[in-house]
């Protein structure tokens, strides 16, 4: 069964305070904001931002209106964090609208109010996992330039790619850990116990995971890196169950 807008916020832990009418919502707890973004909107031809002032004009009296001007007064006022769920409309003329489809990887945002105007900077992709977890945007930030994939099945790719040098924080990890614990790790996966797959060079590939984040203050220590094959890496930072993932690595380090 196709899954409906209503049911995905509700999956990602904001769930719409109506079906019919809601275009935004919160998560007081997480201090989580969600916004429609309809698709034909995007500023052209960079498609990397939104002017929201026709939704948040006060003199808007319709529900989702009230309710998206309370729901960007957390953002703005509050500082919540702000996500977008890229849409698109059935009738872009229709008032209102209707969704079609809707893409369920989220666009993070940065709102202000510029000269008069509700502005949202589209700052990238990230994954749904990002709000259902105590993880940074920016550690979950997916790659790329812009920050919007059309909804619409059409032609991707680029025949004449751009060059760009790309400059980022990073932290400083320690390689005489990450080496320690692989050779620790004997060529298998310290969770599921693979051995990691045969690399050009005839060594076994495997990836050293922080279990508490460095950007949550965890320690580049032996005691808090394992060794995971690449398919128990992704899990630890995208799946459902990566807390209780968390815990088993923890329990797994001090065992040896």
């Amino acid at each position: 069964m196709k899954q409906t807008f209503s049911q995905f916020c509700a999956e990602i832990g904001v769930p719409l305070r109506n079906d019919r009418w809601s275009w935004s919502a919160v998560n007081d707890a997480k201090r989580q904001a969600i916004f429609t973004i309809w698709e034909d909107r995007l500023d052209q031809p960079r498609r990397s931002s939104i002017d929201l002032s026709w939704l948040n004009d006060p003199n808007r009296t319709e529900n989702g209106a009230r309710e998206f001007r309370r729901n960007m007064a957390c953002v703005l006022d509050q500082g919540y964090e702000a996500f977008g769920i890229l849409c698109e409309a059935h009738d872009p003329s229709a008032s209102p609208r209707k969704r079609k489809r809707f893409n369920r990887e989220l666009l993070a945002l940065e709102v202000a109010f510029e000269a008069g105007r509700t502005i949202a900077r589209i700052k990238g992709k990230v994954p749904p996992a990002t709000i259902t977890r105590d993880v940074s945007v920016a550690d979950l930030m997916l790659e790329g330039d812009s920050a919007i994939d059309d909804i619409e099945d059409s032609e991707i790719g680029n025949p004449d790619p751009e060059y760009r040098i790309r400059l980022s924080g990073a932290f400083v990890r320690d390689n005489a850990v990450r080496n320690a614990v692989l050779k620790r790790a004997r060529e298998r996966c310290e969770h599921c116990g693979k051995l990691g797959f045969l690399k050009v060079d005839g060594g076994r590939y495997l990836e050293a995971h922080h279990v508490i984040s460095l950007q949550e203050q965890g320690a580049d220590t032996m005691r808090n890196v394992i060794a995971l094959c690449a398919n128990d890496h992704r899990r630890a930072h995208f799946g459902n169950d990566w807390k209780e993932l968390q815990d088993q690595f923890l329990a797994k380090i001090q065992s040896f």
